[in-house]
């Protein structure tokens, strides 16, 4: 299996005059920017949420990726106040055993994680409003946001993009985002390994984890495989998790 962008996707998209690629450093985002550029779309704006945690795999394959398509590149920061995001990533593990009673309830609600809305939820709705605003006296362009999610990636994903296979097409306007068009290139995609294949074949390295270096919602959905490797991270270290460790071990014990 290859990845490509599909005709309909191209076709859909090129209506718009503005493309904002959201970027992580990841395997998917990464490939749907290389995708744009080889394509010979030079509209496109790649947008990276900054939030001070990024794994520098990520950040290096980002870099890479703006040698190559020499896009323009926009970056959103969150507005930390001078609170410390060490200090936000602690608070939010501490709410992990919650949590996971919730997800036990299947009442798991994201925004419990303070890291997740201050770091990267806020700092995006603050750019979707600054990009729906126009200047006096500038023409008003239109526009469309990448987003590079799969439906294997969790049941929420692929029911979303579901929809959009139901409805055949590759975009949807999100109300509550303001009214703004979303496209998702990869809605059909089954498996990360093309992406792999892909980037490995444009001499990309290995990617870790997208993400941030320790993150709380990944433990609290797979907390066997995940806990005692963030615990034991210098990531977990410097934000004063390992006083926490027994806690883990214990919550982990007990189910």
């Amino acid at each position: 299996m290859t990845v490509e962008l599909s005709t309909k996707f191209i076709e859909e998209i090129k209506r718009f005059d503005i493309i904002y690629c959201l970027i992580s450093g990841g395997y998917h985002s990464t490939t749907a920017a290389l995708l744009l550029w080889y394509y010979g779309f030079t509209n496109v704006k790649l947008v990276h949420n900054k939030t001070f945690l990024e794994l520098k795999s990520s950040l290096d394959t980002m870099k890479k990726l703006l040698a190559i398509t020499k896009f323009e590149y926009l970056e959103t920061t969150p507005n930390l106040k001078k609170e410390n995001v060490w200090d936000i990533l602690r608070r939010s593990f501490l709410r992990i055993p919650e949590v996971r009673e919730d997800i036990k309830n299947k009442k798991y609600d994201r925004s419990k994680f303070e890291c997740c809305n201050k770091l990267k939820k806020f700092p995006a709705k603050k750019f979707y409003r600054k990009i729906r605003k126009v200047p006096d006296g500038e023409e008003i362009k239109s526009f469309i946001i990448i987003s590079s999610i799969c439906p294997y990636e969790s049941r929420f994903r692929n029911m979303h993009l579901h929809e959009l296979r139901q409805k055949d097409t590759f975009l949807r306007l999100h109300k509550k985002a303001g009214d703004i068009w979303f496209g998702y290139p990869f809605r059909d995609a089954r498996s990360v390994k093309p992406f792999r294949e892909y980037l490995f074949s444009k001499d990309f390295k290995e990617i870790k984890h997208s993400g941030c270096t320790a993150c709380p919602i990944i433990i609290a959905f797979r907390m066997y495989d995940t806990a005692q490797y963030y615990l034991s991270s210098k990531a977990a270290v410097r934000a004063g998790l390992p006083c926490f460790q027994k806690t883990m071990e214990d919550f982990i014990d007990g189910n």
